[in-house]
């Protein structure tokens, strides 16, 4: 079912002005504590609005397009849509931008909605960025990482964020999956010597990559379809 396969089932059709990550609260205490560094999003509102099927995106018609996964660097969280480095892209390739990126998403979550919709899509390309690898989409949990392991305890999953393999053994099987689905897809490390050097700006919530950062992540995606 389509729900089963959503970024957000419980957004479909809403216009919204906060999210997880980016909420109201956070922009007031900034507002108070970090005023000069908020300074740029004061008084510049935008919105987050989801289509028919839970994606932060246009509808989905049958046109050319590119579909975008990841976690909240592929949806823009504290971004307006327009800034976001998927949509930055897909204006370059002048392409539909299909963003099905997902706030807290992990590999499992972008192989659960990939499976579904990059066929019924039918993108020219597909651009994953990766998201951390620590991170598990664990039914009905969601995604929890790591660092989150008290969620499972006295359950049979309690030694399983305990071992690092583990976790790189699941990117390596959901990412052998995914590279079946399509020929053109491109999946752009989370390099963090990377974003050392290019996290220039910020987002609203003053944590994601800002309008200046998500210009260099278009670019640096546009060198890897380059350098196919």
């Amino acid at each position: 079912m389509e729900m089963d396969n959503s970024a957000y089932p419980e957004l479909i059709n809403q216009e919204i002005n906060w999210l997880p990550g980016d909420t109201k609260q956070l922009y007031k205490y900034n507002l108070k504590q970090n005023a000069q560094e908020l300074s740029p999003w004061i008084n510049n509102s935008f919105t987050y609005k989801f289509n028919s099927k839970g994606f932060r995106c246009k509808e989905f018609d049958v046109e050319d397009n590119a579909v975008f996964l990841g976690c909240s660097y592929t949806i823009g969280i504290g971004l307006p849509i327009q800034n976001t480095w998927a949509t930055l892209v897909a204006q370059e390739l002048d392409l539909a931008c299909y963003n099905l990126g997902l706030g807290g998403g992990s590999w499992d979550s972008i192989y659960r909605i990939s499976s579904y919709w990059i066929e019924k899509l039918n993108p020219k390309f597909v651009f994953i960025l990766e998201p951390p690898s620590i991170r598990y989409e664990v039914i009905p949990y969601g995604n929890v990482s790591i660092h989150e392991h008290h969620v499972f305890e006295n359950t049979p999953w309690g030694n399983l964020f305990q071992h690092k393999q583990n976790y790189k053994l699941n990117k390596q099987k959901n990412v052998t999956a995914l590279k079946t689905f399509h020929n053109n897809m491109f999946i752009i490390d989370n390099d963090r010597d990377w974003f050392m050097d290019n996290h220039v700006d910020t987002a609203r919530d003053l944590a994601h990559p800002g309008i200046q950062t998500n210009q260099r992540l278009k670019e640096k995606v546009l060198a890897v379809l380059d350098n196919k």
